[in-house]
């Protein structure tokens, strides 16, 4: 029965003389040393031992040999045949003759290999996000439903509260949130449970007293009856994303000779959510080629940025002011009123035609202006631009140096 046993067992098991050699092994013993069984016999145990745990592993069996204890466990590695490293949980017992002396040691030995492995994986798994947070401007967090409390990791607690400070309660916190971005970081549907996941982006005043873009990630995490219990995340420092993203966005809606907004940009603020527009007006700078023709495109450059810099300071606030192209420049009109128009137009036309005193030389040019109100509030914008453009034509039969409104 012992021999099917021994033969059989799944973990490694050997019997060993009290000076160490291994007398008999089975086969998981020498699977995992990576020997013939037959190799085995006649080397010491502390031949596959690895050296750095082999004084612990001989100062217990000597301690059992001397009769101080009976038995002993440790975790070792042993040298396989391949030079690899193999990991074991090693628990030995003695057999003692009628005088009490040790006569034969029975070693079994568990396999611990993968486990070490994976052990090994989450240290340097652990250890790399360790890093990861160490630099990372932010940091993890969870907010306990059932108890109401709101722990910050010490890596969030340095971004948000600096160095050495305590840590906020979730009131506290939230009081850090740009007012306008508070309802943006609402968790009742996380608490509720309608929502497993969340991802936001609020603006958070740290300790310098400035407000940082925040991208907050969250998860639900429920209990064994699948009821809300805790909600962990992390949150990000985005700022610097957020600035590139907006000067990419500034770039690529802006007429790089003028800074005003190009028709991409007019097209993507004239259609802002909430926006309403009661008129537009469509200029062009009368005679304009001429001073290209004579005095050279640096002088024309020069004249279309005076002319972008004074339509701009006439505009008002809220109004959309934008260069489609060559001396073409469009404003959708955010004040009400026909008689706004005019007067918007007049003064226009009054501040275009002066004279035009650069370093490139002075120039004196006028202006034709359309201008189209809005007839109806269905009306769309690309219908306002049409009229304000025939009104434009007209303006420009009629002699030019003056504007026309729209039908």
């Amino acid at each position: 029965m012992f021999n099917g046993a021994f033969h059989s067992a799944v973990i490694g098991i050997a019997l060993v003389g009290v000076d160490g050699e291994l007398k008999r092994v089975n086969p998981s013993f020498a699977r995992l040393l990576g020997y013939p069984a037959d190799e085995l016999l006649g080397l010491r145990f502390q031949t596959v031992t690895h050296p750095d745990d082999l004084s612990a592993d001989v100062d217990l069996f000597e301690a059992v040999k001397r009769g101080e204890i009976d038995h002993y466990r440790l975790e070792k590695r042993y040298i396989r045949k391949s030079g690899d490293t193999a990991h074991g949980m090693l628990s030995v017992s003695v057999v003692r003759d009628e005088a009490g002396a040790p006569e034969l040691f029975i070693a079994q030995v568990e396999d611990i290999s993968v486990q070490k492995s994976a052990e090994r994986s989450a240290r340097d798994e652990a250890a790399r996000l360790a890093l990861a947070l160490e630099v990372l401007d932010g940091g993890p967090w969870e907010y306990d439903i059932l108890g109401s409390r709101f722990a910050m990791s010490p890596y969030f607690i340095r971004f948000v509260c600096g160095e050495g400070q305590r840590g906020l309660s979730f009131d506290e916190f939230g009081e850090r949130v740009h007012p306008d971005d508070r309802s943006t970081l609402d968790m009742d549907g996380l608490i509720t449970g309608r929502t497993e996941r969340a991802v936001v982006h609020v603006r958070v005043r740290i300790h310098s007293g400035e407000y940082r873009w925040m991208r907050v990630s969250c998860k639900l995490l429920r209990d064994a009856t699948g009821r809300p219990e805790t909600i962990v995340g992390i949150s990000i420092d985005i700022s610097d994303e957020r600035n590139r993203q907006a000067r990419l966005q500034a770039e690529a809606e802006s007429d790089p000779l003028t800074a005003l907004l190009n028709r991409r940009g007019f097209e993507r603020r004239a259609g802002r959510a909430g926006a309403t527009w009661h008129g537009a007006a469509v200029i062009d700078l009368d005679h304009f080629k001429a001073i290209n023709d004579r005095h050279g495109h640096a002088a024309g450059d020069a004249v279309l940025r005076e002319a972008a810099r004074r339509i701009a300071e006439m505009a008002r606030p809220g109004d959309v002011v934008a260069r489609f192209g060559g001396d073409e420049f469009v404003i959708l009109l955010a004040a009400e009123g026909l008689g706004d128009c005019h007067a918007f137009a007049d003064r226009m036309l009054a501040l275009l035609e002066k004279p035009y005193v650069l370093a490139e030389g002075a120039f004196s040019i006028s202006a034709s202006i359309g201008v189209a109100p809005r007839n109806h509030d269905e009306e769309a914008i690309e219908g306002l631009l049409v009229r304000a453009d025939a009104a434009l034509y007209e303006a420009k039969r009629a002699g030019r140096a003056v504007w026309r409104l729209a039908a």
